[in-house]
């Protein structure tokens, strides 16, 4: 018979064993969940790369249909998406050459036009007439420094040797590397959305906004408002059936008011048969989207995408892309 020290002690590797028990299947629960919640994520990761490529596959259809020669800016066909699954894709189609190209505008020594532009942003006078020179200093060959310009010398001292590079712009963001170039950010967040480097010389009075409308025409801007919202005809929609005929230059300036303007302005600042599309397509696959954004030049069955490149998901607006996104 068990005494009770006996017994005691029994019960006490028992109890032991149960806690020891408890305490796998404690752990096991844990690795359980743990592999659950990993699996979990694994599918997810798998759905969300899957639905990534859908977005994108669509983004490219729609590129695609945008850069058929027969394809018009206001064709339905460049909007479509699925009521069932959410996928599809939006295309907007713009001119490339309603934006100022500044290569071009210092090369051709109109400097008057930006020194306007900046002016008109908020820029002191004295002040916007600085960073144009520095402008011009930076895109120009020689290491002459303009009036109030910048060249080796006043970089070196700055601690920025090698600058400036004597060669035209390569992306629209070197502006803002210029001297005096940072307070384009200060007088208008959106500076960059005025300008291109694949651009033409002259703006395109037929997409181009009412700023740069009223420097390159010397208008005031109330005059080129106006005009924009002739232009977008009642519904205020670009390129639809309800804007009136602008097929030529005349026409446009009709319609803007522009007496008198010097036709030497005219031939080198605007027109209103550019060629030079900006095209960006969207792609959908439920809540995901991706976008490619492409410049295409030339008409009919000449024309042809030469630059390309996929926009960041997160950038807020996809009318523009700077040209380094494009190398």
């Amino acid at each position: 018979m068990r005494t009770l020290c006996e017994r005691n002690d029994v019960g006490g590797r028992r109890g032991s064993a149960l806690v020891a028990v408890f305490t796998t299947i404690f752990i096991l629960s844990l690795f359980a969940l743990l592999a659950g919640r990993l699996l979990l994520r694994d599918l997810e990761w798998v759905g969300l790369r899957e639905a990534r490529l859908e977005a994108l596959a669509w983004a490219e259809t729609g590129l695609s249909m945008a850069g058929h020669p027969a394809m018009e800016r206001t064709d339905p066909g460049l909007n479509w998406r699925s009521p069932e699954t959410g996928g599809g894709y939006s295309v907007t189609i713009t001119s490339e050459d309603a934006r100022l190209n500044p290569n071009h505008i210092i090369l051709r020594g109109d400097d008057q036009l930006l020194r306007d532009l900046f002016v008109l942003w908020g820029m002191d006078p004295d002040q916007a007439s600085a960073y144009v020179d520095c402008l011009g200093d930076w895109i120009d060959e020689d290491d002459l420094e303009r009036l109030n310009g910048a060249e080796a010398e006043t970089y070196a001292r700055m601690g920025l040797p090698g600058l400036p590079p004597n060669r035209p712009l390569r992306s629209v963001s070197e502006m803002a590397q210029v001297l005096g170039g940072e307070w384009l950010e200060v007088i208008n967040p959106r500076w960059a959305e005025s300008f291109s480097v694949r651009a033409g010389g002259q703006l395109d009075l037929r997409d181009a906004p009412a700023d740069l409308i009223a420097v390159s025409l010397a208008i005031p801007m109330d005059r080129a408002l106006r005009f924009v919202e002739l232009r977008n005809g009642p519904d205020g929609i670009p390129f639809t059936e309800d804007d009136p005929p602008m097929e030529t230059l005349e026409d446009a300036l009709l319609m803007i008011g522009a007496i008198g303007v010097p036709d030497e302005m005219l031939a080198e600042r605007v027109t209103v048969n550019s060629s030079n599309l900006r095209i960006t397509s969207t792609g959908y696959s439920g809540s995901v989207r991706r976008t490619i954004a492409a410049l295409v030049a030339g008409s009919g069955a000449g024309r042809s995408i030469f630059w390309r490149a996929e926009v960041p998901s997160d950038s807020a607006d996809h009318s523009h892309f700077d040209e380094d996104m494009l190398r």
